[in-house]
This record gives structure tokens, C-alpha cells and sequence, in this order.
């Protein structure tokens, strides 16, 4: 069967601090508080240990796709503040790498 590659980014400019910024990422229990209309359900099911590393988050998620996507996804490194990585299973597959560059008074937050 034929399969689709896509290459993701997102790429967000915030007024904040840090750790405040990688406080709210690092968070993805609370996805669906701001940002419901593309998180619809992210459930933990394993808290993992330090820094996050093993933490296996659950989420349904779709915007405004004719569809929802289910993906898993695993924390693998973490580098707070500044960044983490994690490997997505389910409908999407593959790596994201998160990260945070100072920028003036602004935090530039990338993943990809």
C-alpha cells in the first residue's frame, strides 16, 4: 500500500519567560484548555520519570480536518527548558523535536 510522507512545522512566537512558555508545552493534559477546537481528548498513560522521559500521552485531535487523528506519542529527551523530543505513533508516525530560542523579548518555539 502506498504511504504519504508530510514534514510538520509549527512555529510560534510568544511574549513570556522561558520556563514559563515550556511549562504550558510540556503540559499536553492541558491541550484541550487552550486549543479545543483542535485537541479533543489527551489522556496520560504513563507518567514516565525525570524531566518527563517516558511520559506516553493519548490524544484525539483534528481542527479542521474532515476527520480526527489518534496519535500516541512518547517523550524520549528532554532538554528543559529549552526543548524535548518525543516519537509519534498512530495515524501520524515519526519524530518531533521541540524547541525554544530566546529572541529579543520573545520566545521562538519551533517543532518539527
Amino acid at each position: 500500500m502506498p504511504t504519504n510522507d508530510y514534514h510538520f512545522v509549527d512555529q510560534w512566537r510568544v511574549a513570556g519567560d522561558l520556563k514559563e512558555v515550556a511549562g504550558i508545552i510540556e503540559d499536553a493534559l492541558s491541550l484541550p484548555n487552550w486549543w479545543s477546537s483542535v485537541y479533543f481528548e489527551v489522556r496520560e498513560l504513563e507518567p514516565g520519570g525525570e524531566g518527563g522521559v517516558g511520559k506516553l500521552i493519548s490524544l484525539r485531535a483534528g481542527g479542521w480536518l474532515p476527520y480526527t487523528l489518534r496519535i500516541n506519542f512518547r517523550t524520549i529527551e528532554s532538554r528543559y527548558p529549552d526543548g524535548f523530543s518525543m516519537d509519534a505513533t498512530g495515524d501520524l508516525e515519526g519524530r518531533g523535536i521541540w524547541f525554544a530560542l530566546i529572541n529579543q523579548s520573545l520566545i521562538s518555539s519551533r517543532f518539527y
